[in-house]
């Protein structure tokens, strides 16, 4: 072989010297996947295709399924992981909190800071529910289930009788459901503060 073809060789010339793809590291494939699916299933919806989530998550379909058995598997992890953010804002807020009514306007307080970000969606669990097929339904109605529960934990953890505490929780998670779609419908942030004010007026009844 004549130098100048070493030259060529060594400065990525010819096939051999085709710049291989990088490898993933092994595990970090998964967390690539599951980063690119919450980001893509929240901003565009459930209906992203396999291709987009892969295509942001820098990993071949090979590597997908060697983490995940199919979309719908995927689609069940972005439910829980989401579940679980707001199970954890609940306690830790809660945790903090000397009273029902500071709870309650801690955690709305919250809330509306998490969602001034121009991407907002709306909620992600009643995004989901809206959206999904029916096969993910018993998932949706657990995780509805244990955040009205988690509610009620709260409201308890704050010497709220349990049986006001069962009935309590429930409205005021359909309450705090309820500001969500009504600030994504109209745009207007004031509906987290209207809910505020009848989720404090209730605890107060």
């Amino acid at each position: 072989m004549d130098q100048q073809a070493k030259n060529n060789r060594s400065r990525g010339g010819g096939r051999s010297g085709a710049r291989k793809k990088r490898k993933v590291p092994y595990g970090q494939g998964r967390e690539n996947i599951r980063r690119a699916a919450q980001q893509l299933f929240y901003l565009k919806g459930l209906g992203t295709g396999l291709d987009e989530i892969l295509s942001e998550a820098d990993v071949s379909k090979p590597t997908f399924y060697h983490h995940f058995a199919g979309k719908s598997e995927l689609e069940t992890d972005y439910l829980f992981a989401q579940a679980r953010a707001l199970w954890d804002g609940f306690d830790r807020i809660s945790e903090k909190s000397r009273t029902p009514r500071q709870f309650i306007t801690r955690w709305m307080d919250f809330v509306r800071r998490r969602t001034r970000a121009a991407e907002f969606r709306g909620c992600p669990l009643g995004n989901f529910a809206v959206q999904t097929d029916p096969q993910h339904l018993p998932d949706v109605h657990a995780v509805f289930g244990t955040s009205t529960k988690k509610f009620e934990e709260a409201l308890v953890r704050l010497a709220v009788p349990a049986a006001r505490a069962r009935d309590l929780a429930a409205d005021l998670f359909l309450i705090y459901q309820g500001s969500f779609l009504m600030v994504r419908a109209t745009g207007d942030r004031s509906h987290f503060s209207r809910a505020t004010r009848l989720m404090l007026t209730m605890l107060d009844s």
